[in-house]
């Protein structure tokens, strides 16, 4: 008998060993997979900043950033979850802020090629940013801005892709 309860033994061993070779097989398929979904839609974003400037009085930063052909339009709940990041001068001392969207940073306006947008307007909070349309936004800097001194704007979308730029001086 005991012959038989030792082969019994190493095939339940052979079979917990199968069993978890293949669910972690399983596991690096599936993590492979997801990373690649994340590589790609990282792909899928590509903005343009297009311009800025800062209002009289320093008191707001304006932004146009266009969303480039062959992007995935986004959700007004997408732009909405973007890091808004800016660095200026105020009163000769150097400033770094994070921007929170309906706090420190909205959108003013959402345009193509000048015109109103027409495609899947924002209202409220739906809408979607379309290749090929411009969005200008609005950042409050805590402190104003020194005028004619440089500053940046910087944006991260909750794909993981950066855009900056960085005006005047």
């Amino acid at each position: 008998m005991s012959g038989f309860g030792g082969a019994f033994a190493a095939a339940m061993v052979g079979v917990v060993f199968v069993v978890a070779m293949s669910s972690m097989a399983s596991m690096t398929v599936s993590y492979m997979g997801l990373y690649q979904k994340l590589e790609t839609a990282r792909g899928h974003v590509l903005i343009e900043i297009n311009g800025g400037r800062v209002s009289p009085g320093g008191s707001d930063i304006l932004v146009n950033m266009t969303l480039l052909a062959g992007s995935d339009p986004m959700g007004i709940r997408d732009i909405s979850r973007s890091d808004v990041f800016i660095a200026y001068s105020s009163g000769g001392e150097l400033i770094f802020e994070r921007a929170e969207y309906g706090e420190n940073w909205t959108i003013l306006a959402v345009t193509i090629e000048g015109q109103p947008e027409l495609v899947n307007p924002f209202r409220g909070s739906s809408g979607m940013w379309d290749p090929g349309e411009t969005l200008e936004l609005s950042v409050s800097p805590s402190m104003p801005v020194d005028a004619g001194s440089p500053w940046l704007f910087r944006i991260a979308t909750p794909s993981g892709n950066v855009y900056s730029m960085s005006f005047g001086g």
